[in-house]
Order: C-alpha cells, then sequence, then structure tokens
C-alpha cells in the first residue's frame, strides 16, 4: 500500500529509510505540484504492478519537499509532481543509486511516464535480486504469447486463462522483447498467483553451457556490447561476454577496434580455446561462405536472440523539465506565482499623515514607513525582473526541448547509416582472410588455387549462370610456371581478385559471351607467337587500366586453355 507522507517527521523517517545501506526493495518516491494533494503520475497503478517488490511514497510539495531537500545527498531529492527511484544500496556514499528525476512528459501523457518509471522499478528489482528466483509460493505454469508491446512487454495467457505479463527488465534488460518471443509461443516456468509475477524458464547461461551448445571452431553471432582502440566487449549471451583483441578482430594494423565495430552491431564470431586453454572469440579467420551457427536461444521455444543484420540501439530518453509541474521548491525553473510572495501595494501620499501633524514617535514611524515602502518598491522591481527572466528562461526551454527532439530524430537516422556502412566494412574485409591467407590449407599450389576459382564460380554467378558457363577441371590447365607470379610478392589482393574474376570469366567462356574483357594475340617480330601451334593471347585483367597486369595464356585445339603467366605488359617470355 503506497505510503502518504504528510509531515515533518515523516520525512525524518523517510529518508532514513532511504539511506538505510541494509534496504534491500527499491522504493519510488512521487511528490505532488505545489499546492496540490494529487499526484501527476499514476501512483495507484505503480503500486498495483509493482509493490510485491517496491516500497510506494507519495509526498505532498512544498515545505515537505523542501525539508526532504535538506536531508537527502545533493539532487536526489523530489518536487514539484516528479518521481524518483531509490535502488538497494542508496546512501550517502552511494548517491548515484537514485534514479533519475522523472516528470510526466508530456504533459498530460500519465500513461506512457507511468510507464518509464515502473520501467525502472522493474529494473532496480531485477539488480536487487528480488527476480532471479521464484517465491515458494510460485508454482509451476505454462502458458502462450498473445500479444508483443514493443520491447517492454508481453502479454501471456496462461492455460488455466489467467493473463499475466513479463516485462524486459525482469527478464533480459536491455533486449527487446521481440528478439525473445513471438506470437503463439509456449513458454514455460513458475507464476505466484499473489504477486502475479511469471518467472520463465530459461536454459544455461555459462561459458561452459554455451560452448556445449554452439561448439570450439563454429561461427555464429555476437552483440557488441563496448569497443575502445585495442579491444571489444561482445557478447554471446546477454549475461555472458567476452572481451576480443584487436588482433583477433582484424588483421589491418591501421585498424581500430572502434573505428571498425559499433557498439550494438551483431557479428560474425568464432568460438575458439587459445594456447592456455582459455574459450575466446576471434574474428579475424573467418571466411564469407562459412556456414553460420544459429545464435543462442535465450527463451525455450523461441527464435535465437541474434540474427545478421540486426542492431542494438540504446534508447534515447526523454531528458525534459516539465516546467509546468515544478513547485517552488525546485531551484531549476521558477514559475510566476512561485516566489512565495506576491507584490506589495505601496500606499499613495494621500495615505500618509502630513508631517506637520506628527510628534516625534509619528516622525521617526513615518520614517520607517517610507524606507520600508523603498525597500518594497526595490522588491517588486526584482520580483518583475524575476518573471520576466522566467519567462524567457520558458521560451528558451522550449526551444532547447524542441531542438532536442529534432536532434534525437537525427541522431537515430545517423544510426541506421552508421549501422549499415560498418557492416558493408566487415562484411567486405572483416576477417583478413584472402586469397592468400588459405593457401597453406592445401598440399599444393594448382589444388589451393583451383578452389579458388571454384569459390568465385559459387560466389559470383547465379544458378542460372553456372548452367550457362560451367567450370570443368579439364577445361583449363595451370602452365609450369604460371603460379610462380601467383603470390603474395608479386601480387596485392586487389590484383588477386581481378586475376581470380578474369580466369574464372575465361575459362567458363563467360568472357567471350559477354565481351567483358579485352583480349588479342601476342606478336613477336611481327608475326603471331605460337606454342606447338596454338597462339598466345593476352588479357587485360581489368579494362581502361593500361598499368593492371595481363594475363598469358594459350587456347588450345578443343577448347582448353593453358594459363602461361601474369605479368606487366612487356614483362612476358616463354
Amino acid at each position: 500500500m503506497t505510503t502518504v507522507i504528510t509531515t515533518n517527521e515523516q520525512i525524518d523517517e523517510l529518508v532514513e529509510s532511504l539511506l538505510d545501506p541494509k534496504r534491500k526493495r527499491p522504493a519510488c518516491v512521487v511528490s505532488t505540484p505545489n499546492k496540490s494533494l494529487e499526484p501527476l503520475f499514476d501512483v495507484e497503478g505503480i503500486e498495483s504492478e509493482t509493490g510485491q517488490v517496491c516500497d510506494v511514497y507519495l509526498v505532498v510539495g512544498g515545505e515537505l519537499t523542501r525539508h526532504m531537500q535538506s536531508l537527502m545527498p545533493y539532487e536526489t531529492h523530489v518536487y514539484g509532481g516528479a518521481a524518483r527511484v531509490y535502488a538497494s544500496g542508496f546512501s550517502e556514499a552511494a548517491p548515484e543509486l537514485a534514479g533519475r528525476i522523472r516528470y510526466v512528459y508530456p504533459a498530460g501523457a500519465v500513461s506512457k511516464s507511468t510507464d518509464r518509471l515502473t520501467g525502472e522499478i522493474w529494473t532496480a528489482a531485477n539488480a536487487a535480486g528480488l527476480l532471479a528466483k521464484p517465491s515458494v509460493s510460485a508454482k509451476p505454469a505454462a502458458g502462450k504469447v498473445v500479444q508483443i508491446y514493443g520491447d517492454a512487454s508481453v502479454l501471456i495467457k496462461l492455460t488455466n486463462g489467467d493473463l499475466t505479463t513479463i516485462r524486459q527488465e525482469v527478464t533480459f534488460p536491455g533486449v527487446p522483447m521481440s528478439w525473445l518471443f513471438k506470437v503463439g509461443q509456449s513458454v514455460s516456468g513458475k507464476f505466484d498467483s499473489g504477486t502475479r509475477i511469471f518467472t520463465l524458464d530459461r536454459p544455461g547461461s555459462t561459458v561452459e553451457e554455451i560452448v556445449a551448445t554452439i561448439g570450439t571452431g563454429n561461427v555464429t553471432l555476437g552483440l557488441v556490447r563496448s569497443t575502445d582502440r585495442k579491444s571489444a566487449k561482445i557478447a554471446m549471451h546477454p549475461n555472458v561476454e567476452f572481451e576480443v583483441r584487436k588482433d583477433e578482430i582484424t588483421g589491418n594494423p591501421r585498424d581500430t577496434v572502434d573505428g571498425y565495430l559499433g557498439v550494438g552491431d551483431v557479428v560474425p564470431v568464432r568460438l575458439y580455446r587459445d594456447p592456455q586453454g582459455r574459450i575466446r572469440l576471434r574474428m579475424d579467420d573467418i571466411d564469407d561462405d562459412e556456414t553460420l551457427h544459429p545464435a543462442l536461444v535465450l527463451v525455450e521455444g523461441g527464435e535465437p536472440w541474434l540474427v545478421e543484420g540486426r542492431v542494438l540501439f540504446e534508447p534515447i530518453e526523454d531528458n525534459f523539465v516539465d516546467v509546468e509541474a515544478l513547485a517552488d521548491d525546485s531551484d531549476e525553473v521558477l514559475s510566476e506565482d512561485e516566489f512565495g510572495v506576491s507584490a506589495v501595494v505601496v500606499p499613495t501620499p494621500s495615505e500618509v499623515v502630513a508631517p506637520a501633524k506628527l510628534n516625534n514617535q509619528q516622525r521617526l514611524h513615518q520614517a520607517a514607513i517610507a524606507h520600508y515602502l523603498g525597500v518594497i518598491k526595490r522588491g517588486n522591481r526584482l520580483i518583475e525582473g524575476l518573471r520576466e527572466s522566467n519567462r524567457a528562461l520558458k521560451l528558451a526551454l522550449s526551444d532547447a526541448q524542441t531542438h532536442s527532439a529534432n536532434q534525437t530524430e537525427e541522431i537515430n537516422r545517423f544510426r541506421m547509416t552508421s549501422a549499415g556502412v560498418r557492416k558493408s566494412k566487415v562484411v567486405e574485409s572483416r576477417s583478413g582472410s584472402t586469397a592468400f591467407s588459405r593457401c597453406n590449407r592445401f598440399e599444393t599450389a594448382e589444388d589451393w588455387y583451383r578452389e579458388e576459382i571454384r569459390r568465385a564460380w559459387l560466389k559470383d554467378f547465379t544458378p542460372s549462370e553456372r548452367k550457362a558457363h560451367t567450370l570443368l577441371d579439364g577445361h583449363w590447365l595451370c602452365g609450369e610456371d604460371f603460379l610462380e607470379g601467383v603470390t603474395a610478392k608479386k601480387l596485392d589482393d586487389n590484383e588477386m581478385r581481378k586475376l581470380t574474376r578474369a580466369v574464372l570469366f575465361l575459362v567458363t567462356g563467360r568472357a567471350a559471351f559477354d565481351h567483358l574483357l579485352e583480349a588479342h594475340p601476342l606478336y613477336e617480330n611481327g608475326k603471331p607467337m605460337l606454342i606447338d601451334g596454338d597462339p598466345v593471347m593476352r588479357m587485360h585483367i581489368e579494362n581502361g587500366n593500361p598499368q593492371a597486369k595481363r594475363l598469358h595464356y594459350v587456347k588450345k585445339a578443343g577448347g582448353v586453355v593453358e594459363l602461361l603467366q601474369v605479368s606487366i605488359h612487356d614483362d612476358f617470355g616463354v
């Protein structure tokens, strides 16, 4: 039941309770606007939803909230119709455990503002361990998801017909509910009919259990939680994250981790065991075509919580001040009637007794009256000046709030654009796994190069194109000197990609079919150069670039292509 605070003595007891380091439950304190007994928040709704895990207090604003301010750590009190949640552990030594001051904003948005407040209460209750285990009175129950309310909560219909909700803050705080549940999904757990708290059954969340599910060596997905220049923290499970070094993320020494990965990105990672036997993550050796193991399922019967392309944006909460709700005990913004004094009416001269009719005592009184009239006039001018300043501050604050709202929209657009750019960068160069880095996986250089051509054929050609332009081993040969020029010393990664494309188009016949790459016979002393009677051909591996290297080959009788050499324009010799 909500405790209503109406005296200074009750404020003393409240503050003592809030600052008690042994307090186990979070507390929510709601104040009323000055000169009002009615709160702006839905206090009954707060009590109904969270009373089983939180102590709720209602303080009448004005003198009581000013008294509360005098007893509390700096800027941790409530005032002017606002509210605040105090987590367990809040004290003089830990004032940061007082939640942010919250208002009903925009004006009249009681339901939305109250929901933000109750969400903070559930988060504090979860952090206090009040929801970690079902209560002793909870009984096994099952049901189905009938509705998902954005990222905040889901509605469950139990098999006995009861309805209950599960909030994001009591499952995996910060993870959108749409990542965990789908409508029609069956759920099981324990339900306490007294508190109406439904506690889910959850799969394991230890490193060992994750390894047992995913397997070392396999590629799956992780969520980037934080980054700096040299490392990132990546979560495989909301409660299990790994610190990943730069050398485990990118092979490019010029990269910085915070420039390569963004907080909230979902990225491919490989579970592996380092030489010391520790389970770690890496991204630097992942090939584009590797099979992706599904991410973990956090709720029985649900979907994997991470899928490619997802981005988790931190919510941008309203930081607005409801200037109409603030009371005279707030030092932040003052309204016209919040100075505690009205303008004093100054007597007219006719109301003052003529000095000639006064005795000495009366003259002294008259002098004092004149002095205080001057003080009152100056005070009135000061009050009017403060009122004008307050009106200007209100207008400036309104403009700032509008500007902030516009900035929030711009930030969200920028986040989406940045996430797309980062994803493209990771897809393009995420691993440092290149054609040359894969060479040592094969017994011979020819086996390796034939596999590179096959990979390119599968990756770059559609199924219909592969039917039209088949890739058969017997249709092309590697000359004895050809692969000596296909090394990291002779070609950079970009040249290697262009060469692979040119060879693929040549040996499948697509180059001639689409007229994509220029080719011409090679001449020597004005005559075509021949090898065993077959003309030597030269092909540009990049049209329109005179500095690009050339591919030299022979097209033998029967259509077999023999690759001879890769070299610059005038550097071919046989």
